[in-house]
């Protein structure tokens, strides 16, 4: 019972999640409205590609702003909560359970809610929004639970 606050990184890691995380969303911005610099069309290996046709275990040609910009977003949000706080304590695990467990709860019902409120395709990218949604509803329960 000693290990606990082994899991989490160091405090001194939490700095780049103010980068990382800022940055994801500008590009992913940019994606949003369209703007996809030349550079970043780019080959990538695929398990599997659904755009006009559908391929699998290939190279395919791609603009990996979106990629880059979600990779840089999820990165900074894994930095921001999984780092200790600056005066880390045993008790901060528990509101750290405490935490994911409502955050779980809320994500869960509104994703039940949206499960039968929309229907078709659109219920994938709002699955993928249910995850950020349960990561920043844990980051800002946890914040205001630990003043």
């Amino acid at each position: 019972m000693g290990d606990e606050l082994h899991e989490m990184l160091a405090y001194r890691y939490k700095i780049y999640s103010y980068f990382l995380i800022p940055i994801g969303v500008l590009l992913l911005v940019f994606f949003l409205r369209g703007i996809k610099p030349e550079f970043l069309n780019i080959p990538v290996f695929a398990f599997a590609s659904t755009y006009l046709e559908n391929r699998f275990l290939s190279l395919v040609q791609t603009n990996a702003i979106d990629e880059i910009g979600f990779t840089f977003l999820v990165s900074g949000l894994y930095l921001l909560i999984m780092t200790q706080e600056k005066n880390e304590t045993f008790i901060l695990n528990e509101l750290r359970i405490k935490a994911f467990l409502f955050s779980l709860k809320l994500t869960f019902l509104l994703w039940l809610v949206s499960y039968l409120l929309f229907y078709g395709y659109i219920i994938f990218p709002i699955s993928v929004l249910a995850f950020l949604f349960f990561i920043s509803v844990y980051y800002v329960y946890f914040r205001l639970v630990i003043r």
